[in-house]
C-alpha cells in the first residue's frame, strides 16, 4: 500500500496530466477590442454587430460602442461591424495588431438606391419571394427545412437584362439582416445581405453571416451531428480543406481534366452552360468531360495557413463517398455528364487563380464558378467556419 508521500506525488502526477491535456486540447484564442460610432457626429452605436463571418463568434457593441470579440482564429477570419442604416465595415482580423484596440466609425447608407428603384420593387411579390428562396436557400432537402424568419425587411425587383430584351433579372436587397432558421443543421444564421441577382443562367449574391449553434436546444443531438457532416461531405469547404492537407483521395475526390472542342454541328443550347462564355469564351467550342486525371497539387503552393491554387482550365470535381439529393435537377448539370450516383463538379477560376485558407475558405469566392453539384448546394447547406467533422470519414447516406 502507497504511503501519503506516494500518494501526494501521484495526485501531482494525474494533476499536471490532466493540465497538460486541458492545453494541448485547448485551441489558441484571441481578443479584438474597440468602439463603434456614428462617422457623421463620432456618437457610439449601440448593439452593431461584431462578427467573424461565416462563424460562431460574435459580439454586440454596448451602450458606450465598446465591444469585446473572442474567437479562435482559423485560417480566414474576416471581421464585420454592422449596424442598422449604416454600411458595413470589414477587416482581416489577422491584420489587427495584437493588443490595440479598434476604433470603427461607421458610414450612414446611402438611400439613392431605394429612392432611385422604387418602381418596380414586390410587384409580384409571391412568386418573386419564391425564386429568391429557391435560389438563395436552395432546393435540397437542407434547404426545403429554412425558413426565414423576417421576410418583410427583403426587398425585391425584377428587371430586364441589357441588350436581352425578353430576359428579366431578380434583385435583392435588406433593410436588415436576414434571419434564417437552418432546422435540420441545427443553426440560425443571421445573414448581413450586400447584394443577390439571380437570372434563368445562374445566381450570385455576396453576404456575411454569423451563425449560433442550436444543438443544446436539439431533440435529437445525434442526428443534427448526422445530417452536418452529411452537408459537409463533397462540399466546397471539405474539397478546399482535403486541397489544402493534400488528402483528396483519402477524403474521396476525384479530379478530371475537361477539354475544350470544336461543335461546329452542334448548337449551343444542347450542351448548356458546358458552352456558357464564362466557362468557354472561345467561339464555337464547347466543354467536354475527360477521364483523365488531373494532379492539382501540380498547381498547388501552400503557405503557413493559406494556399494558392493556380489553374487557368476548368475541371472536375467528383466525390465519391456520398450520392445526390434527390431534388437534384437538370437545370444544374444542363450539358454535362452525370455520374450517377456520385456528385459531379465543374469549376473554373476566375483570374486563373483561387487563394484559400487551411479552414476552407476563399479569398474571393466570387471568382470560383462552378456548374453541378456545387452549384445546387446554396445556403442552406452552409456550415460555419469553424465545424470540425467526426475525425474518422464515414460513408454519408444521401437524403430522401
Amino acid at each position: 500500500m502507497p504511503d501519503q508521500t506516494e500518494i501526494e506525488s501521484m495526485r501531482s502526477i494525474l494533476t499536471l496530466s490532466f493540465f497538460l491535456l486541458l492545453t494541448l486540447n485547448t485551441a489558441f484564442s484571441a481578443t479584438i477590442t474597440g468602439t463603434v460610432t456614428d462617422a457623421s457626429d463620432g456618437k457610439p452605436l449601440e448593439s452593431a454587430s461584431v462578427f467573424i463571418a461565416g462563424t460562431t463568434f460574435g459580439a454586440n457593441a454596448r451602450s458606450d460602442g465598446s465591444f469585446t470579440l473572442n474567437y479562435t482564429p482559423s485560417g480566414s477570419s474576416q471581421l464585420v461591424i454592422a449596424h442598422l442604416g449604416y454600411q458595413t465595415y470589414t477587416k482581416n482580423a489577422n491584420e489587427i495588431p495584437m493588443g490595440e484596440p479598434l476604433k470603427v466609425a461607421l458610414q450612414i447608407k446611402s438611400q439613392q438606391l431605394s429612392a432611385v428603384s422604387v418602381f418596380g420593387y414586390d410587384t409580384n411579390r409571391k412568386t418573386n419571394m419564391e425564386e429568391f428562396l429557391f435560389a438563395f436557400l436552395g432546393n435540397s432537402e437542407f434547404g426545403k427545412k429554412c425558413t426565414l424568419l423576417n421576410p418583410n425587411v427583403l426587398h425585391l425587383q425584377r428587371r430586364k437584362i441589357t441588350h436581352k430584351l425578353t430576359e428579366y433579372e431578380l434583385i435583392a436587397t435588406a433593410d436588415s439582416d436576414l434571419i434564417i432558421e437552418n432546422k435540420l443543421l441545427g443553426y440560425t444564421i443571421r445573414y448581413n445581405l450586400e447584394n443577390f441577382t439571380t437570372t434563368k443562367y445562374g445566381t450570385t449574391f455576396k453576404g456575411y453571416p454569423l451563425f449560433f449553434d442550436n444543438l443544446s436546444r436539439s431533440k435529437n443531438q445525434d442526428k443534427t451531428l448526422a445530417y452536418r457532416e452529411r452537408a459537409y461531405q463533397g462540399s466546397q469547404m471539405h474539397f478546399f480543406r482535403s486541397l489544402f492537407t493534400k488528402t483528396l483521395d483519402q477524403e474521396g475526390f476525384k479530379v478530371y481534366k475537361v477539354d475544350k472542342v470544336s461543335g461546329l454541328y452542334v448548337t449551343a443550347p444542347s450542351y448548356g452552360l458546358m458552352a456558357d462564355t464564362i466557362f468557354v469564351p472561345e467561339p464555337g467550342k464547347h466543354m467536354v468531360q475527360t477521364e483523365n486525371p488531373l494532379n492539382l497539387y501540380e498547381y498547388l503552393y501552400v503557405m503557413d495557413k493559406s494556399a494558392a491554387l493556380q489553374y487557368s482550365q476548368p475541371f472536375e470535381v467528383l466525390f465519391s463517398l456520398n450520392g445526390e439529393d434527390n431534388a437534384y435537377g437538370v437545370i444544374y448539370y444542363n450539358g454535362m455528364t452525370r455520374n450517377w450516383g456520385q456528385q459531379t463538379s465543374i469549376v473554373m477560376l476566375q483570374d486563373n487563380s483561387q487563394i484559400f485558407y487551411s479552414n476552407g475558405a476563399l479569398k474571393k469566392a466570387g471568382n470560383l464558378v462552378t456548374i453541378g453539384y456545387w452549384s445546387f448546394k446554396k445556403v442552406g447547406e452552409i456550415l460555419p467556419w469553424d465545424y470540425q467533422p467526426p475525425k474518422t470519414a464515414k460513408h454519408v447516406v444521401t437524403l430522401h
